[in-house]
């Protein structure tokens, strides 16, 4: 561990690094890497937990592919329209709503085995997943100054960190014997607190 007068110093240079000279600035580029993680978690994290929710619900391929499929969709049409949607009424609605109704959908998805009501949940999802990309990329680029781009790669790791973090939770999770039910919970409250 580094002494406290090297870690402050450390800091300093990471902040000059960085670019952001204010605490607002450093605390909306924490919030969108944060949310870029959760991001990378909710995208993910159901690769972990599929072969027990085919089990216990008893879907075909098919049906699975049909339910994993209305993320995309969901993703699809949300970052087309959440780009009008942010000229409208702001960058900060829109990812409140869209971190609401992903977490509407992680609450609801497994409820029930029916393939239609998890269409429809993970459908809510991709419509999450859909604003955070739109909304996220949009606020790092304003924040980065011209020529430089690391602040948007640093955002693109926590991603990347989540998308490694949320099946690896998962699987630990499920090896406990959580019901998988409550990977989805648990990232319904996380969207729900980041909202």
């Amino acid at each position: 561990m580094l002494p406290f007068k090297k870690h402050r110093v450390y800091i300093h240079r990471m902040r000059l690094k960085l670019g952001l000279n204010n605490n607002a600035e450093r605390t909306l580029y924490f919030y969108f890497l944060t949310a870029f993680f959760s991001f990378g978690v909710s995208l993910t994290v159901i690769g972990a937990v599929l072969p027990a929710i085919i089990k216990e619900a008893g879907w075909s391929y098919t049906q699975t592919g049909f339910v994993l499929a209305a993320s995309a969709v969901g993703y699809f049409v949300t970052t087309f329209i959440s780009g009008f949607l942010v000229r409208k009424i702001g960058e900060d609605k829109v990812l409140f709503f869209g971190l609401l109704i992903e977490a509407a959908g992680c609450a609801l998805f497994g409820v029930f085995p029916s393939v239609l009501f998890n269409i429809g949940a993970n459908l809510l999802m991709g419509v999450g997943h859909g604003t955070m990309e739109v909304v996220v990329n949009s606020g790092v680029s304003s924040l980065e100054k011209e020529d430089e781009h690391h602040l948007m790669g640093f955002a693109h790791a926590a991603f990347s960190v989540g998308a490694v973090f949320g099946p690896a939770l998962a699987s630990f999770m499920l090896s406990f014997m959580v019901p998988w039910q409550y990977v989805f919970r648990a990232l319904a409250v996380l969207m729900a607190l980041l909202g």
